[in-house]
């Protein structure tokens, strides 16, 4: 029997190659297992992005509404109506002024072709409807921004005036989206202003009508303002008149301008100054008496802005007084003389003053032998 023949050793090139092999395999392997890895990473990573995105919308959305609530409790709080439209001019919000001012709630599907009608919206001081085109929400959803204040809304027996200002909002195209109106009862305000209308119309009433003479005027001397009875009283036909051509009171008015000095030092220690008595000359050069009241008008500083006062002619009077005193001198001579002729009589009808007489003649008769 023939023994068998034994395998032949491997070659070292054979031996390499294997070993190559077996460490490619190990590497395939290791990538196998990296990239099982990874598509486990990936599916993790993206549930978890997922997660993450929901959260964050959840977050944003939360925040979104928070905004809104505070955005809202600042509108509900503010002390004026906020009236907003959209693009197409349909109510879109108002707060709970805007609802205590327009007396109704607002029509959400009114356009604001409507408003006026719908809330009786009136010019001032007339009986028509406000115009439309002139609306500042309408101007506003044109681009414009405005304020008006000759608004009047009509509420059954009511007129309450209002103040408007409205601005339009715009996207980033600069398309106006909304246009929003802020708006104010102005009733107290209203009667305010009427009343100081009436009073500065009572004012320059009682100023051009009063029969005394009413001035302004500054520290130095001249004129800031004239009712028309002084403008008389220094023969001037208008007030405008006396004021252009007296520029230096002391100098030109004052027939002695120490007087004007003490009238100033009187008003500047006690602010005011009552029956001031004074000599001054007329237009024609004439001399008049003037009785004067006045006090100082200074601002928040005490800085003396003018004089203001009241002035009276008292000429007449003065003419008056004048000629009374001329009279009691005159009677008072004539007392002294009568008083003098009584003790004369008084005197010769004394027994001494005959015998005086007496000798007097004896010896005027002597002296005749």
């Amino acid at each position: 029997m023939q023994e068998p023949r034994s395998a032949s050793p491997e070659s070292a090139s054979e031996q390499a190659l294997r070993l190559e092999i077996s460490q490619l395999r190990a590497e395939v392997a290791a990538l196998q297992q990296e990239k099982s890895d990874l598509e486990i990473l990936l599916e993790t990573t993206t549930e978890h992005s997922d997660t993450v995105e929901a959260e964050l919308q959840r977050e944003a959305e939360a925040t979104l509404r928070e905004s809104e609530h505070r955005l809202a409790q600042f509108l509900e709080a503010v002390p004026v109506g906020v009236f907003v439209v959209d693009g197409s001019g349909r109510t879109y919000y108002a707060n709970r002024m805007a609802q205590q001012i327009l007396g109704s709630l607002p029509q959400a599907l009114v356009s604001t072709e409507g408003l006026s009608e719908v809330y009786q919206a009136y010019q001032a001081e007339t009986d028509r409807l406000y115009p439309t085109e002139n609306l500042p929400i309408v101007r506003a959803l044109k681009g414009e921004s405005s304020t008006v204040d000759d608004m009047v809304l009509h509420q059954g027996d009511r007129a309450v005036p209002i103040e408007v200002w409205a601005s339009p909002i715009f996207n980033e195209k600069q398309q106006v989206v909304y246009a929003i109106a802020a708006f104010q009862d102005i009733t107290e305000r209203k009667r305010a202003e009427d009343a100081l209308r009436i009073a500065e119309a009572n004012y320059r009433s009682i100023f051009e009508n009063a029969a005394e003479g009413i001035y302004q005027t500054t520290p130095d001397g001249r004129y800031l303002n004239a009712n028309p009875a002084i403008a008389r009283m220094y023969g001037y036909d208008s007030p405008a008149e006396l004021m252009t051509s007296v520029s230096d009171i002391m100098q030109q008015v004052y027939v002695e301008p120490a007087e004007r000095d003490r009238f100033r030092q009187l008003l500047i220690q006690t602010g005011e100054v009552k029956n001031f008595e004074y000599q001054v000359y007329r237009r024609d050069g004439s001399i008049m008496w003037l009785m004067e009241s006045a006090r100082t008008v200074q601002d928040g500083t005490g800085k003396i802005l003018y004089y203001e006062g009241m002035c009276i002619d008292i000429t007449q009077r003065k003419r008056q007084e004048q000629a009374l005193q001329q009279r009691v001198q005159q009677l008072q001579i004539e007392i002294d003389e009568a008083k003098r002729q009584r003790q004369v009589a008084e005197i010769t009808q004394t027994d001494y003053f005959r015998q005086i007489q007496q000798e007097a003649e004896q010896f005027k008769r002597r002296l005749q032998e």
